[in-house]
């Protein structure tokens, strides 16, 4: 989860990002390839992460009353103008 908390703030989190460097200049990337690459597995990785921490689709664990709707947590509806 300290992907998306912490993210490049927590030198434990530079070394995975460093790790994912090197292998795909390891697979023959360099400079804005590389840079796309990485952007592009770094995005996945974090949309996984976020779908599995805040998913609102899962249904809420046994015993637990369900989140709130959307419109009490201060979120404008869809067809709101703003």
């Amino acid at each position: 989860m300290s992907i998306l908390t912490r993210r490049s703030f927590d030198i434990p989190t530079l070394a995975p990002a460093g790790a994912l460097l090197q292998a795909l200049a390891d697979s023959g990337r360099s400079g804005l390839d590389l840079l796309v690459a990485f952007r592009a597995v770094s995005g996945f990785v974090t949309g996984f992460a976020q779908a599995e921490l805040a998913n609102p689709f899962r249904r809420p664990p046994a015993g637990t009353a369900p989140p709130p709707p959307i419109a009490s947590r201060g979120c404008p509806p869809i067809d709101s103008p703003d």
